[in-house]
């Protein structure tokens, strides 16, 4: 994974306040819960993975939609409902992968501007 990719995970994370967003993205996370018990966080990539981006979208309540051109390329559009300009449009070879994609990059966008 490039560093691009990983920041725009680590700021979507952040932005849905996905518990350890960040510390899963390479791998599960294994955590020891107060009471000893263990517990395993799966791996978490929203760029890979269409129920990870799709919960993503949920938990930021955002309009989603896959773009399709008459040249046959594919696009991906995500917004918050709210008309601000947290948006991702992009195009790639598979509709599905630009939807996640523009899912993620919207998401980055307002982690980016958390404070």
């Amino acid at each position: 994974m490039n560093t691009d990719d990983r920041e725009l995970l680590e700021l979507a994370a952040k932005a849905a306040g996905i518990e350890d967003g960040a510390d899963r993205i390479d791998s599960g996370l294994s955590l020891t819960e107060k009471d000893g018990r263990h517990r395993y966080l799966p791996r978490w990539n929203a760029l890979e993975d269409d129920g990870d981006a799709l919960r993503l979208a949920h938990a930021l309540r955002m309009i989603i939609e896959p773009l399709n051109t008459l040249r046959g390329e594919h696009y991906g559009f995500a917004a918050q409902p709210s008309g601000r300009d947290d948006c991702g449009c992009v195009e790639l070879g598979s509709e599905i992968a630009a939807l996640r994609r523009a899912i993620v990059r919207a998401a980055a966008e307002i982690g980016r501007n958390m404070k």
